[in-house]
Formats: structure tokens, sequence, C-alpha cells
């Protein structure tokens, strides 16, 4: 899946690069990381669309706690990643919705 080069999160850029091969902070191979400090997400190649929708988002979420100065402690990893398969799920099912609702909002940046 190709993913833009960044995203703005609550009004912070951050990068997002796509690897070979990520690593956790302790060292473990994962799908992606989030580092709030260098403002940048990785994620693996190598993911299905379906995966990589939804590790992005999770990945994206991490931004948006730290950017809103949440403990990266207070949620639960499983939690967040189970609300973030949904959403994902819900995305895709209902594209066309969700399409309708970023064209209105294109509309009415233009007026």
């Amino acid at each position: 899946m190709k993913l833009p080069k960044s995203i703005k999160i609550r009004g912070t850029s951050y990068k997002i690069r796509q690897l070979e091969h990520v690593f956790d902070d302790n060292g473990k191979p994962c799908h992606g990381t989030c580092n709030a400090t260098e403002k940048i997400i990785e994620l693996e190649k190598d993911l299905n669309p379906t995966q990589a929708l939804e590790f992005f988002l999770h990945e994206w979420f991490h931004g948006v706690w730290s950017e809103c100065g949440l403990d990266e402690e207070s949620i639960p990893e499983w939690i967040e990643h189970i609300f973030l398969v949904g959403i994902a799920k819900d995305l895709t099912a209902n594209r066309i919705i969700l399409k309708r609702l970023l064209d209105q909002l294109d509309q009415k940046k233009k007026t």
C-alpha cells in the first residue's frame, strides 16, 4: 500500500517511512512504530492493504495520543489494536460514505 510521505497529527508533521524491517524500542521485529519524539511513523513495506491500513491507523493513534500529552502506558496496546482494526474494517466497508464526506470538506474549503 502506498502511503503519503507525511501526515499532520494535531498540527504537527510526522514523516512516514515504509521499510523492509521495523523494530520496536526493545529491538523486536514489529509491523510498525511511532516515534513521537522524532515525529516519525515507520511501517513494514510488505503488508497487504488491509494490514497496512490497520497498522497505519494504529501508529497514527500513537501519534495522536502523544500529541494530546497523554501517557503512552495509559491505554493497553491490545485495546488500541482491537479498536483500530475495527475502524479500519469500517472505513473499508464504508469507503463511499467516507469519500463523500471528504469531498464535502474539500468543497467547503473552496468556498
